[in-house]
C-alpha cells in the first residue's frame, strides 16, 4: 500500500541551508510512482487557486515538473500559501535538504524537508492534513473525483487553522516586510517583536512602537477621551455626550437634532457603532443593543459623508484611503440579489478576504437596511443608481477601500497630523468623516470621529509598512557579528582574553562557547540572544567549534565573516560546517593556515578571502581591530 508518512518532525532553532527563518525539520516517506506524481502539482495548483481567489502569480518553476523533488517542492510552496492565508507569517517556501533511498521495512525514498515557520504546531498540522488529501488522490479506492470536493476538504482544513491563527493582520505584514528588507527579527513575549539587533533594534507590538507613550495608547482606547482632547485642541470633532439612559440620549437629540450616531465607548474596528439614526425608534433600538455591552453609551451628531482613514507615522502623512460600505450599482435590469451575485463573482472577493475583499452576504442586517430605503433584494435599481447594503464600511462585511492619498485636500491632512500630535501618538490611524475628501474640512464641516493607536496597516498601501521601517530602523538594523571557528579549547580561551583586552572599553561582546560557565545556556541561540537584545551592544564575536553548528546551524541569520583559527585533527568536520553555513555569511571566509585546503574542499562557490580582501571587507573598526589580533595570533 502506498502510504505517505511523516517519520519524524522537530523544530530547528537555528539558521542553515540558506533559510532565513527557523524551520520545521521533517522526514517524509514518499513512495509514489512517476505517473501518480504528475497529477499532484495540478491538484495543489487547482485547490490553491480556488482558495486564494485567482491564479497563483509568479509560479515557481517546480510546479511544471514531474519528478519527486518537484512534487515535494510544490507541497512546500502550498504549505506557505495556506499559512499566509491563515495569517501565519511564513516568509519563504520550504525546501528539500536531504534525500536517501531505503529498501528495508519501508521501501521508497525518505526526503528531509525544511519548512520555515514561526508556528511549528500549525505547520505540522497543515503538512499532515495536506498529505492526507494527497493520499486520497493516490488511493484509487477513495479518489476525489471533483475539484469542488477537494476545495471543500481544503476549506475545512483552513477552518481548523482559523481557530488557532492570530486575528491581527499587522504582525504578519510587519514580519513579511522586515524579511524582504533583510531586517533580523526576534519574537518576544506578549506578541512583541524585536526588529534589528542590539543598539540598532526597535520593539513593536502590532503598530505600537517602543516610542508610543502609554498615556496616549490608553487615551485612544476610550473614544470619549479622544473626542474631548481633540476638542480642547481646537480640532474639528462631532458633538458628543456620554449617556446612561435613553432619556439622556433623547435630551441630546432635542438639543442637536437627528441624525445621530450611537456607539460603545471602548470598542474598535467598527464594532458597537450604529450610525445615521434618524428617528426615535431607530435610536431606542440602537441604544438597547449597545447598552448590553456596558452601562455607558456614547451619542454624537452624525456627520454626513463617508469614512477616510488617514495614517500618520512620526508626524508625517503616510497615506489615505476611503472606506465604503458594501454596495451595488444598478443596471436597470438585474435585481439587487443578482447584482450582489455579480459582485461576488469577482475572483478577488473570497470568503477569507485574501485580497482584502470579502464576499457580500445577504443577512438580516442587509435586509433591514434595504427595507429602510424602501427596497428589498428583489428590487431592480435604475441604471447608475448606487444602493448601499450596510451602514458601516467594514471590509469583512463586503465593504471596499479606495486609495485617495493623491486627492485628499492638504487641510485635511494637516488636521489629522495635528490630531496625532496633540495625542502624542507616533503612529496613528485617524478616521475622518467627509462628504468630499478633495475639499477642505473648513468648507464642508468634515470632522474626525475616531483615532486608532494600533491601526491595521498595509492592506491598501503596503508602502506604509515600509515607511514604518524607514522611520524607525537605520538600514537593516544589524550590528557587526563575526564567527571564529576553532576546536581547541585552550586556544579559544587565549584569543578571547586577548580580544577582550584589546576592546576593553568597547561594547563588543565576546562569547566563548568552548569555555562557557555552567550557568550558561546550552545552545548557541541562548548564548547570543542576551547580546542581541541589549541596546548598548555594538558588536558580537562568537567563538565556537563545529558541533552545535552542524546540529542546528548559525544562531543568527547572517554574520559578517567567518575566521577559521587553529584547528586540530581531521578537517572534514570543518569542511562540512562551512558548507552548511556559508550561505549565511555576508563577506566571506578567511583562514590564515587553511585557506587553500578549504577552497579546494568546498563545493559551493562561496568566496574564500585572502589576507588583503579580509582587511578590506571588515568595515567596522572595532571588529577589524579584534580580528587583526586574532590573525596575528594564528600566524
Amino acid at each position: 500500500m502506498n502510504e505517505i508518512k511523516i517519520l519524524q518532525s522537530r523544530m530547528n532553532i537555528g539558521y542553515k541551508y540558506g533559510l532565513k527563518q527557523y524551520f520545521l525539520h521533517c522526514e517524509l516517506h514518499f513512495p509514489i510512482d512517476r505517473q501518480i506524481q504528475s497529477s499532484l502539482p495540478v491538484y495543489l495548483s487547482n485547490c490553491i487557486s480556488e482558495i486564494v481567489g485567482s491564479n497563483i502569480q509568479n509560479e515557481p518553476p517546480y510546479w511544471a515538473g514531474n519528478d519527486r523533488e518537484n512534487l515535494l517542492q510544490a507541497i512546500c510552496y502550498a504549505i506557505k500559501v495556506l499559512q499566509d492565508i491563515s495569517r501565519i507569517p511564513t516568509c519563504e517556501s520550504g525546501k528539500i535538504v536531504e534525500t536517501k533511498s531505503v529498501y528495508k521495512d519501508i521501501s521508497g525514498i525518505i526526503y528531509t524537508l525544511a519548512l520555515p515557520t514561526y508556528a511549528p504546531k500549525i505547520t505540522n498540522f497543515l503538512l499532515a492534513k495536506l498529505l492526507e488529501e494527497v493520499q486520497k488522490e493516490i488511493d484509487v479506492t477513495s479518489r476525489i473525483d471533483s475539484k469542488n470536493e477537494q476545495i471543500i476538504n481544503l476549506n475545512r482544513i483552513l477552518d481548523d487553522l482559523d481557530k488557532a491563527s492570530p486575528k491581527a493582520s499587522n504582525p504578519p505584514k510587519l514580519i513579511d516586510v522586515a524579511f524582504k528588507r533583510n531586517i533580523p527579527m526576534i519574537g518576544l513575549p506578549d506578541g512583541v517583536w524585536q526588529f534589528g539587533w542590539a543598539k540598532n533594534s526597535r520593539l513593536f507590538r502590532s503598530t505600537i512602537s517602543d516610542d508610543s507613550p502609554a498615556i496616549s495608547v490608553s487615551w485612544a482606547k476610550q473614544k470619549a477621551n479622544i473626542n474631548r482632547l481633540l476638542k480642547m485642541g481646537n480640532v474639528s470633532v462631532p458633538e458628543q455626550r456620554r449617556v446612561q439612559s435613553i432619556q439622556h440620549a433623547l435630551d441630546f437629540v432635542e438639543k442637536y437634532g437627528y441624525p445621530v450616531v450611537v456607539k460603545a465607548p471602548n470598542l474598535a474596528k467598527g464594532q458597537g457603532v450604529k450610525p445615521n439614526l434618524n428617528n426615535e425608534f431607530e435610536l431606542q433600538d440602537a441604544f438597547q443593543e449597545i447598552s448590553k455591552i456596558g452601562k455607558d453609551v456614547l451619542i454624537e451628531r452624525h456627520i454626513d459623508g463617508y469614512d477616510v482613514r488617514v495614517e500618520v507615522i512620526k508626524g508625517k502623512f503616510a497615506c489615505a484611503w476611503a472606506r465604503h460600505p458594501a454596495r451595488v450599482t444598478g443596471d436597470g435590469e438585474k435585481t439587487i440579489e443578482q447584482l450582489i451575485e455579480e459582485v461576488n463573482s469577482n475572483p478577488q472577493r473570497t470568503r477569507r478576504g485574501t485580497f482584502g475583499l470579502y464576499k457580500i452576504k445577504i443577512d438580516t442586517e442587509v435586509e433591514r437596511f434595504l427595507e429602510l430605503q424602501n427596497l428589498s433584494k428583489f428590487s431592480i435599481p435604475r441604471k447608475g443608481q448606487t444602493v448601499k447594503l450596510r451602514r458601516l464600511p467594514n471590509s469583512s462585511a463586503g465593504g471596499t477601500k479606495e486609495r485617495v492619498s493623491e486627492e485628499i485636500h492638504q487641510d485635511n491632512i494637516d488636521l489629522c497630523i495635528k490630531a496625532a500630535r496633540l495625542l502624542r501618538l507616533d503612529i496613528a490611524g485617524i478616521d475622518f468623516i467627509t462628504s468630499n475628501h478633495k475639499k477642505s474640512w473648513k468648507e464642508n464641516g468634515a470632522a474626525i470621529c475616531e483615532v486608532n493607536a494600533t491601526p491595521q496597516m498595509g492592506s491598501i498601501y503596503p508602502e506604509s509598512i515600509d515607511m514604518i521601517f524607514e522611520s524607525y530602523i537605520d538600514g537593516q538594523g544589524r550590528i557587526p557579528i563575526s564567527l571564529i571557528l576553532t576546536n581547541i579549547k585552550s586556544h579559544a580561551k587565549i584569543i578571547s582574553n586577548e580580544i577582550r583586552s584589546k576592546l576593553a572599553n568597547q561594547e563588543i561582546h565576546i562569547i566563548d562557547t568552548l569555555n562557557q560557565i555552567s550557568t550558561s545556556p546550552s545552545d548557541l541561540q541562548g548564548k547570543i540572544l542576551p547580546s542581541l537584545m541589549d541596546t548598548e551592544v555594538e558588536g558580537v564575536i562568537l567563538i565556537c567549534d563545529h558541533q552545535d553548528l552542524l546540529r542546528r546551524g548559525l544562531p543568527i541569520d547572517m554574520c559578517d565573516v567567518i575566521f577559521v583559527s587553529e584547528w586540530s585533527g581531521d578537517l572534514t568536520d570543518l569542511y562540512n560546517v562551512l558548507e552548511l553555513i556559508s550561505p549565511h555569511v555576508r563577506e566571506g571566509i578567511f583562514s590564515p593556515k587553511n585557506n587553500h585546503a578549504i577552497r579546494g574542499a568546498m563545493s559551493s562557490n562561496f568566496e574564500i578571502l585572502d589576507a588583503n580582501q579580509f582587511r578590506e571587507r571588515i568595515k567596522d573598526k572595532y571588529l577589524r581591530s579584534a580580528l587583526e589580533v586574532l590573525r596575528s595570533a594564528s600566524n
